[in-house]
């Protein structure tokens, strides 16, 4: 009977260790199956994830709340706008983005579009545009994502 015992105990902690090595993933694997992405923290609280085109400039980027930085989770966060104009500013520089579409009446600089909870507010410049993604409610008045493009530049 202790022999069975013992077979069978051995039996289970080689079944319950078999899986746990077959599921590690190195890098190469993760690269294999799955598209690398290139993320920047350009502040504690803010990623870039940027796209390039053929001729290896950037046409495409997504700024977004940096969720976890290696240590702490931040589940309820939000770009705020102004900030994120700033840093986006910062990250371009005025020689690529152009000068800001200042208009009369309404604003070639400022747009903001309004359908069913969401909102998409549009700063143009001369060579980019900016759009924040984000919903409308009350406690939570921030944008949720910021795309910026490049018009005269393609991703494909």
């Amino acid at each position: 009977m202790n022999r069975a015992r013992t077979g069978l105990f051995s039996l289970a902690i080689l079944v319950a260790l078999i899986p746990a090595n077959a599921t590690a993933q190195t890098e190469s694997q993760l690269d294999q199956n799955y598209t690398r992405l290139r993320v920047y923290a350009v502040r504690p609280n803010i990623s870039l994830t940027p796209k390039f085109g053929k001729d290896g400039r950037v046409c495409q980027m997504v700024f977004e709340p940096r969720r976890y930085d290696g240590q702490t989770i931040v589940l309820v966060s939000n770009l705020q706008e102004q900030e994120t104009v700033g840093v986006i500013e910062e990250v371009v520089p005025e020689s690529d983005r152009g000068r800001r579409l200042e208009g009369g009446g309404f604003s070639k600089w400022l747009k903001s579009d309004i359908a069913g909870g969401f909102i998409t507010t549009t700063y143009r410049y001369d060579n980019m545009t900016i759009q924040f993604h984000g919903t409308v409610r009350k406690k939570d008045v921030d944008s949720m994502v910021a795309v910026v493009t490049f018009p005269q530049r393609s991703c494909d």
